[in-house]
């Protein structure tokens, strides 16, 4: 006979059944993996910015195709582009100043360059010019000069932008040429109303000038050292000048207590 199941009384918990969990099996790393994925990750670190180099420094899209230039009045910007034309198809990373201004340097009126490159393929190429400070006349020739005196090329009225004052200079006095710059700076900053803009410097020496200017038909023998005060007496004495002489040939007020002058004329009697 077979047993009848038993009946499970109310409050009596069921048998559970469960499979016996085996325990996971320990995987070993390898050495192998161990050594190479380090050494993997470092190679690629150094390729990948190695070969974006590469690539930087052979790819014909970064060569110059474009050459802007700006800065130029006085100089040729037909010129300057005919001398930079052997730059086309020079890598732009590599290309700089060493190898621009050897082109350009031979120009009579450039000073220096600034280069600014936009990629992938335009060089921007700045021109920084000559300013001349005046016209030097020397042995019966002109030429246009610097502030510091220096000789920048034979003058051309069309290059001649603003009115230049002309400093007529004896053989050898080029280093007279500043001090007489900077009287003139000195004679504009007085301002006397009566002498209109300077015209033409003669150099007489290293601290003498004989200054020409637009309004006084005579010239003014000056030194920079008492330009201010005689400036000051000449204004003074300019009316009792033109009053008693009908033309003056020359005032010098280089001295500290007087001026002198020379009459062109005799001086006019009361009857006449």
């Amino acid at each position: 006979m077979t047993e009848a199941p038993r009946k499970r009384h109310d409050g009596e918990r069921p048998e559970l059944y469960r499979r016996r969990r085996q325990p996971l099996a320990h995987r070993r790393k390898s050495m192998f993996v161990a050594l190479v994925r380090p050494l993997l990750t470092a190679l690629m670190l150094v390729a990948t910015p190695a070969a974006a180099a590469y690539w930087a420094a052979t790819t014909p899209y970064l060569e110059i195709g474009v050459v802007e230039v700006s800065g130029t009045e006085r100089v040729s910007e037909a010129w300057v582009r005919e001398a930079l034309a052997g730059l086309h198809g020079e890598h732009i990373l590599r290309t700089g100043f060493d190898e621009v201004w050897p082109r350009l340097a031979s120009h009579e009126w450039i000073r220096d360059v600034a280069l600014r490159k936009e990629l992938p393929d335009c060089l921007h190429v700045l021109i920084e010019e000559r300013h001349p400070a005046a016209i030097l006349r020397l042995r019966g020739e002109l030429w246009f000069v610097e502030r510091d005196a220096t000789v920048i090329a034979r003058y051309d009225p069309s290059l001649e932008n603003d009115r230049l004052l002309i400093l007529d200079a004896p053989v050898g006095s080029r280093y007279e040429l500043v001090p007489a710059l900077d009287l003139a700076a000195a004679w504009r900053r007085a301002n006397p109303p009566w002498s209109g803009p300077i015209v033409e410097i003669e150099i007489v020496s290293e601290e003498d000038f004989r200054v020409h200017t637009a309004d006084l038909d005579f010239p003014v023998l000056a030194s920079p050292g008492a330009l201010e005060p005689g400036l000051e007496r000449l204004s003074w004495l300019l009316p009792e000048l033109d009053r008693r002489y009908e033309a003056i040939a020359s005032v010098d007020i280089r001295y500290s207590r007087q001026i002198v002058f020379q009459p062109a004329a005799r001086p006019q009697t009361e009857e006449g």
